[in-house]
């Protein structure tokens, strides 16, 4: 079975990637350049097949969580409420999110944080470590990434992982 990830942009795709450990059987799609009539299309085709899922990803925005995601669910008309995944504020609190304390401080990051519930692009670039370019930081980040550790830091990393973790395991 496939699973169809959409997405906003790179970032989200390298997380997700990395997330269902390079499966075979993913497919990510970045729908933020794309037309919006393609993409209903497009998850409208996939809903229907008996071989197929789909999980719909968007950050907050600055908006509610449920506000988010009845926007995603008219915009793109998505034929399931549920499966839209929203994360807040934006996907960089998620890759925090998934650091452990030792995690942490290999990557040399100083700042302070319980949850990340909060955290948005500017606060994850001013953790960076001085001399290391973003994309590198994010794959670090990665390699050290904890699903566990990342449900106890962020809601709704939390209710991703509840929902969505063994989607490609059942398939």
């Amino acid at each position: 079975m496939m699973l169809y990830i959409f997405v906003e942009g790179q970032d989200d795709e390298r997380f997700f990637r990395h997330y269902y450990n390079h499966s075979n059987k993913l497919r990510i799609i970045e729908y933020s350049h794309t037309k919006k009539e393609k993409i209903q299309k497009f998850v409208k085709s996939i809903a229907m097949l008996p071989s197929a899922d789909y999980i719909f990803t968007t950050d907050t925005d600055d908006l509610q969580v449920l506000e988010k995601r009845d926007i995603m669910y008219e915009r793109y008309a998505i034929p399931d409420r549920e499966k839209i995944a929203v994360c807040q504020m934006e996907i960089e609190s998620w890759y925090l999110a998934g650091l452990t304390e030792q995690g942490k401080l290999d990557l040399g990051i100083k700042e302070e944080y319980i949850r990340t519930d909060s955290l948005t692009k500017e606060d994850f670039n001013a953790m960076m470590p001085y001399g290391i370019r973003r994309y590198q930081f994010m794959l670090e980040i990665l390699k050290r990434f904890d699903k566990l550790e990342g449900t106890k830091n962020n809601t709704t990393f939390r209710y991703f992982y509840n929902h969505f973790n063994n989607l490609l395991d059942e398939k």
